[in-house]
């Protein structure tokens, strides 16, 4: 069994030299440039440094040398062909990752989420009616390893599977939690979609199935989505003040 003692002093060995040949690049802007790593913030140093914020997190395996390794420089290739490297190398994402669930709650952290969701960076809603809706990151839960992102659309309120071939798929759930999305529109609530979800309709030969309705319409009629105003009552109104 490796000690983390070890580890750490096999590390301060990576440590220097990665910083011969990656000079001033440092694990944070490296880490979160990363293919598949796009929905990621890079975090503060100052904000991983706080200790309010590491509050709970000292008991991750391997706490010392993951941390060091965040705040350290950027990697070489070479270093991820050794074993007891990459160990760490996962302790440190784990870190990162819980940080990063604390760090897009705080007001800087929402603003630059915005900007990522404003520019259509987390994908958007593959339901055909939500008519392209951007999407947000969510977890089903905040423990690590439990299960992998979702995506969450603001127009028909449910949360999709990223496909499995795709880059930012085995990104762990615990990277953004549960109350992400729900504090983010709660915080910019001009980004809640103003008209609500389109519900599919069934036909068979150009005309309606009865009795068959989708969760979509099932929400809309509980008032899920707020109090939608009837199109017939509306012409109604119309055409008595006419």
């Amino acid at each position: 069994m490796v000690k983390i003692a070890d580890m750490e002093e096999e590390y301060t060995e990576w440590d220097q030299f990665s910083s011969e040949s990656c000079e001033t690049l440092k694990w944070i802007p490296w880490f979160t440039s990363l293919e598949g790593h796009e929905f990621l913030l890079e975090i503060e140093e100052s904000f991983v440094r706080d200790q309010f914020n590491l509050s709970g997190l000292k008991s991750l395996r391997n706490y010392n040398g993951a941390m060091s390794m965040i705040l350290g420089p950027a990697p070489t290739e070479e270093v991820f062909m050794d074993g007891k490297f990459l160990e760490l190398y996962m302790n440190a994402t784990d870190l990162y990752g819980m940080l990063h669930s604390r760090y897009i709650t705080t007001p800087i952290g929402l603003r630059l989420m915005r900007e990522k969701y404003q520019q259509g960076v987390f994908g958007q809603c593959p339901r055909v009616e939500c008519q392209r809706q951007n999407v947000l990151p969510v977890g089903f839960s905040d423990n690590l390893h439990n299960h992998r992102i979702k995506t969450y659309c603001p127009r028909c309120q449910e949360a999709y599977v990223i496909r499995s071939g795709e880059v930012h798929a085995d990104i762990d759930g615990a990277f953004f939690g549960r109350s992400f999305p729900h504090l983010f529109l709660l915080t910019f609530p001009n980004l809640i979609p103003d008209q609500p979800p389109v519900p599919f309709v069934p036909k068979i030969f150009g005309f309606k199935v009865h009795n068959i309705n989708s969760l979509i319409k099932i929400k809309l009629e509980n008032g899920e989505f707020g109090k939608i105003e009837d199109e017939d009552s509306n012409s109604q109104d119309e055409m008595k003040l006419d």
